[in-house]
């Protein structure tokens, strides 16, 4: 009876693995076709955090959706998210080197395909022969580069050496804004595209008008602060005046072309050209009385391209904001130095795409690229009012743009300026380098509500940010004495 029940138990498992048996090999079956039908795009970028929900939606969900057999893997350089728990004030701690690291993901045994690189890293992948030209590519698949902005084509070959290896859909960039009604009260041409510095100079010292709180100001770098150092930074850039060398241990700003810029820019705020207070916000204030531009007290004012929808809300909605009166508008050109004729930093790029020269897939990689760049895909980009799109022909010509939008692409972009990298470079290794920016502020500040000479003034910035700097190399990072940070604040 035994022996039976045993045997019946075997009869009875045999069969049950029998019928088992083709399930698991349709099962097995299925998943081999399905690992095979599997393609992996790993995309290197700088910063990343564990949500990477932004950037997929942004660059790679609709080339999933539209390449069924390929997945998408995103790898940051540096993780955000573990850097957030970092102790920032240990001085001995080492700052982790982003560049370095996404050079890594691009040469390590398990390279990423496809880098999507800011402008400062792209010309140092560049520089190390770390990504493929794509010319050869463009030129097989007949891809029409004139229907880019040439200045965005011209700025990503000038930092690849007058080479393509990489583009990028969209980019930034600024234009100097304009109250048609504030000139035509003073009696003053309107500004015009191509002017210099010194030209925008005089025309916002002849539009200027009036005393106290009913001053119109002539000019403004920003529409919501007109900070000393917001002119300095934005008026030098071109021009590439280091404030302090590419080690962080000297100060370069006491030089005849410092105290040439700087006399110019202080004259400004003393004539009360430009506003040297910061607009003061009440509850009495209104919507706009934060925004020099648009509360009238500034007759030009450097702005985003997307600045432009914020002016077209306000003259649209002009019914409903209390004591607005709407106005005409236009754009104009960023000023140039009468030095570098045809060239401006207006125009900032960014999320420059490339392809790896060591990619273990590079057609699929390049399949990427060009999807990325591609009419349909810039063209859904196009109805964004954040960025302009680097296809001339989509970009935002609507009712909505009744105004000189060419201004912010028809310029030539700066040229690439190696110590840009360095610099950059310089504030991951030495964080506490960013006090030499507080004390320029501080002094700045103090400079122009006293009478100090710009001489006076650039000897006294270099004596106490090299004081500083000698601080700062001993504590690069973590927390400063409180001696040393009296040397920023008195």
């Amino acid at each position: 009876m035994k022996s039976k029940r045993i045997v019946k138990k075997v009869l009875l498992l045999s069969l049950a693995m029998s019928l088992m048996i083709p399930l698991f090999t349709a099962c097995t079956s299925s998943e081999s076709s399905k690992g095979e039908g599997n393609q992996v795009l790993r995309i290197g970028i700088l910063n990343g955090i564990s949500d990477d929900s932004h950037f997929r939606n942004q660059y790679t969900d609709i080339f999933e959706i539209t390449n069924k057999g390929v997945r998408i893997e995103i790898v940051p350089a540096v993780n955000q998210d573990a850097r957030r728990y970092e102790d920032h004030n240990n001085p001995t701690a080492k700052a982790e080197d982003g560049l370095a690291n996404l050079k890594k993901l691009l040469t390590g045994s398990n390279p990423v395909d496809v880098v999507v690189a800011d402008v400062h890293s792209y010309q140092a992948l560049v520089r190390d022969g770390l990504l493929k030209d794509i010319s050869p590519l463009v030129q097989k698949e007949n891809i029409d580069l004139t229907k880019y902005v040439p200045a965005v084509i011209d700025g990503i070959k000038a930092l690849g050496d007058g080479k393509l290896y990489g583009l990028t859909p969209s980019f930034d960039a600024s234009a100097i804004y304009y109250n048609k009604k504030l000139f035509k009260e003073a009696g003053v041409d309107f500004p015009r595209d191509g002017m210099d510095w010194d030209e925008l100079f005089t025309l916002a010292q002849r539009v200027s008008k009036g005393e106290g709180k009913a001053r119109t100001y002539g000019f403004s770098f920003s529409q919501h602060s007109s900070d000393l150092n917001t002119a300095v930074d934005m008026y030098t850039k071109p021009l590439n005046l280091l404030k302090f060398d590419e080690k962080g241990e000297k100060m370069l700003v006491n030089s005849p072309q410092w105290k040439r810029a700087l006399e110019k820019l202080v004259k400004l705020y003393r004539d009360k050209t430009v506003m040297s207070e910061q607009p003061q916000w009440s509850e009495k204030s209104g919507p706009l009385d934060y925004d020099l531009f648009l509360s009238g007290r500034t007759a030009m004012v450097v702005g985003s391209y997307f600045f432009a929808q914020s002016v077209n809300d306000a003259m649209q909605n002009a019914g409903k904001i209390k004591g607005f009166t709407p106005f005409e508008w236009d754009v104009v050109t960023l000023p140039e130095h009468r030095e570098m004729p045809g060239v401006n930093s207006s125009i900032q790029l960014s999320d420059i795409i490339s392809i790896n020269a060591k990619a273990n897939n590079p057609e699929l990689a390049w399949k990427f690229l060009e999807f990325s760049n591609s009419e349909d895909i810039i063209k859904l980009k196009s109805r964004n009012s954040y960025n302009l799109v680097s296809i001339k022909s989509l970009i935002n010509k609507s009712e909505k743009a009744n105004y000189n939008i060419e201004a912010f692409y028809k310029m030539k972009p700066l040229p690439p300026n190696k110590n840009d990298i360095q610099m950059s470079k310089l504030f991951e290794q030495k964080p506490n380098i960013h006090y030499i920016l507080e004390l320029e502020h501080q002094m700045m500040y103090k400079m122009l509500a006293s009478k100090k000479s710009v001489d006076e003034f650039l000897k006294d910035w270099e004596s106490k940010g090299n004081s500083l700097l000698q601080q700062i190399k001993k504590t690069p990072r973590g927390n400063l004495s409180e001696s040393v940070l009296q040397i920023i604040h008195n």
